[in-house]
């Protein structure tokens, strides 16, 4: 039995795999994700927002899932429960347990392993993780960008974070406010990427 205010990791091992099962499809290189994460550790101090853009691509790349296979949360849970909560607890240490643990599915920014891999999906160029670490390495940005609901759809991800880059982060709430609104009425994927990036544009400018 868990008694109330232990820490996640105290969770017996037989109380996950009572509630584990199988996901077809997914494969992952977790010990080569665990030297990477921890070399990362070691390279920065706790909270430091600099962490996401240092893990995110080893994240996608040693994770190599579809994104169907990657919206079900419990493969994040297990992630951050069983698998690397030590990272968990040095990228967050004062946050909210159940968030950065056990949130995920629909919101991206949420669960700790679950963000990093969604940021880097939806910024990439292949193997390029240029736009991915720009979006990380500016705290405030990566947090509006993966909040919007447009964002889900991967060149306003990407259009989204280029537009924004250098901004003050209260420039970057508030236009990305106001991206979030006026797009909301808009089907992105009937856009081409350049309608896109000047509906964007135009938002900024008048914001």
């Amino acid at each position: 039995m868990i008694e109330q205010g232990q820490p996640v990791t105290e969770i017996p091992e037989s109380t996950l795999r009572e509630h584990s099962y199988d996901i077809k499809g997914a494969s992952a290189d977790l010990e080569a994700l665990r030297d990477e994460l921890e070399g990362v550790v070691d390279e920065h101090n706790e909270n430091d927002h600099n962490i996401d853009a240092a893990a995110a691509p080893s994240v996608r790349e040693f994770i190599d899932i579809t994104r169907r296979t990657a919206a079900r949360p419990g493969l994040w849970h297990w992630l951050t429960v069983s698998k690397f909560p030590d990272f968990v607890y040095h990228r967050w240490p004062n946050a909210d347990d159940e968030e950065k643990f056990l949130d995920g599915g629909t919101d991206i920014y949420s669960n700790a392993i679950h963000q990093l891999w969604w940021g880097a999906e939806l910024t990439r160029d292949g193997d390029d993780y240029t736009v991915t670490k720009q979006m990380f390495g500016q705290g405030r940005l990566a947090n509006d960008v993966l909040d919007s609901w447009s964002s889900r759809y991967e060149p306003a991800a990407k259009i989204h974070t280029k537009i924004l880059l250098g901004e003050s982060s209260d420039t970057v709430q508030k236009k990305s406010r106001d991206i979030r609104n006026k797009l909301s009425v808009y089907k992105l994927d009937l856009m081409t990427d350049e309608e896109i990036g000047e509906f964007m544009e135009r938002i900024v400018e008048q914001s």
